[in-house]
């Protein structure tokens, strides 16, 4: 089963998710748990992960299909990849099928800091083959990008810096 990609208005992601429901598909709003600071205090706070983006599966889209859901309302388009492809290539679904099997949220991963570099401890970013471009420790998170030819671009991921342990321990 293939899975794809819909642009809709910001705010309306859950709508366009109901409506993708009501019309047969499998859908998906990706969340994700942040960790912030506010009064000196670290709170975890649920966020879209990818706002404007809803992801549903189908086996493949006919023309008809495609009109279909992309004449929802809040829908702006359908993505596609330059090839022209509409179903999410293999590295992108990787990472929203193993968001469907953590109901569609990306929790926060545990990292440690090694040298100028951090290593991805648990969580969703343990095995998921990521280039981290950059890292916010205050805000303990780090950003990530999936490859060059990626749909979902730089993504922000919540990080709880754990002491550094011993290499023989993984």
């Amino acid at each position: 089963m293939n899975i794809h990609c819909l642009h809709c208005l910001t705010g309306h992601e859950h709508q366009v998710a109901e409506q993708l429901t009501r019309l047969g598909y499998e859908s998906l709003v990706p969340l994700s748990n942040r960790v912030i600071v506010s009064d000196g205090r670290k709170k975890t706070q649920q966020r879209k992960l990818f706002p404007g983006y809803v992801f549903f599966r189908s086996d493949s889209l006919t023309a008809d299909e495609i009109r279909f859901v992309t004449n929802s309302d809040h829908v702006i388009r359908l993505l596609r990849y330059d090839t022209g492809n509409y179903a999410l290539t293999e590295q992108d679904a990787q990472l929203i099928a193993g968001l469907w099997q953590h109901d569609g949220v990306f929790e926060v991963s545990e990292a440690y800091k090694e040298g100028s570099r951090i290593r991805i401890k648990s969580g969703p970013l343990k095995d998921l083959e990521a280039k981290i471009i950059k890292v916010n420790l205050k805000r303990s998170s780090v950003a990530i990008q999936l490859g060059e030819s990626s749909l979902l671009g730089k993504i922000w991921c919540s990080i709880e810096m754990i002491e550094n342990i011993h290499e023989d321990s993984f």
